[in-house]
C-alpha cells in the first residue's frame, strides 16, 4: 500500500476486488451425501474445508444440487450415486436457477451465482484412492460396474465383449429372434430313421430363411 495509514484509491479498489473474487466459487470435489431423489438432485459435502479470518478449518455446509448426467440428443449416459461416491461441484453463472427451471434462452436478470447453491454435481473419479486402474492396451472403451461383474468393453480391435452374470436379449431383436427360432426348430424336430437329416432340414426351415444378425447372407436352402 502506499501508506500503513493512508491507502490510496487503487489500493482499496484493490483489496475490495480480492475480497469479492474469494468470495466466487469455481468448481471443488464433494462427497455424496444421499442419493439422487425424485427431482434428480443429491445431497453434496464440499470435500475442502474453508479457513476462517482465526485461522481454523470448519467444515462447508452440505448443499442439494442437481446431478449432471452426460447427455446429447436422445442419448443420456445414467447411473445412480450413493453415498460417499465423489463428484464434482461445478459452480454456475447468477441466471443458473432460471435457465434450470425453464431450458432455453433466459433474462440475465437473476440473482446469486458462483456459490455452490448455483451448481451442480457431475459424476467422477479424482481422488487417488478410488482411481479406476489404467486400461490394457487392447481396451479402447469399458463401461461397467467397478468390480466387473458386469462390463461392456470396447476393443480397439473393433471387438466388443459383453460380460454379466446374465445377459438377458429383448424377444424378437435381432440374436434373440435368431437364438429363439433356432431352439424352437430343433426342439420341434422328430428324427427319422436313414432320412439323411431331411426332417431337420425341414423344422429349422424359418430359422434358415432369417437374415443372421452379423449381417451376413441369409443360409442356402
Amino acid at each position: 500500500m502506499s501508506g500503513a495509514d493512508q491507502p490510496s484509491a487503487i489500493d482499496v479498489h484493490r483489496v475490495a476486488i480480492a475480497a469479492t473474487l474469494a468470495r466466487f466459487q469455481c468448481s471443488f470435489p464433494g462427497i455424496v451425501t444421499s442419493a439422487e431423489g425424485p427431482d434428480g438432485r443429491v445431497g453434496v459435502q464440499p470435500a475442502i474445508m474453508i479457513a476462517t479470518k482465526a485461522g481454523q478449518q470448519i467444515p462447508a455446509k452440505p448443499i442439494t444440487i442437481p446431478v449432471a448426467w452426460p447427455s446429447w440428443g436422445g442419448i443420456v449416459i445414467q447411473g445412480k450415486l450413493g453415498v460417499g461416491d465423489e463428484v464434482i461441484v461445478e459452480c454456475m453463472d447468477r441466471n443458473w436457477l432460471s435457465w434450470l427451471q425453464s431450458g432455453g434462452v433466459v433474462p440475465y436478470t437473476g440473482t446469486g451465482g458462483h456459490q455452490a447453491g448455483y451448481a451442480v454435481a457431475r459424476p467422477v473419479q479424482s481422488s487417488t484412492p478410488n482411481r479406476p486402474s489404467p486400461l490394457p492396451a487392447s481396451v479402447a472403451l469399458r463401461i461397467g460396474r467397478k468390480d466387473s461383474l458386469t462390463t461392456i468393453v470396447l476393443g480397439v480391435d473393433g471387438s466388443i465383449t459383453l460380460q454379466g452374470t446374465d445377459v438377458a436379449l429383448t424377444a424378437g431383436a435381432g440374436l434373440s429372434q435368431f437364438l429363439t427360432t433356432l431352439q424352437l426348430g430343433v426342439s420341434a424336430w422328430v428324427p427319422v430313421p436313414n432320412d439323411g437329416g431331411a426332417a431337420l432340414k425341414v423344422a429349422l426351415a424359418a430359422w434358415l430363411a432369417l437374415t443372421p444378425p452379423t449381417g451376413g447372407p441369409v443360409p442356402p436352402p
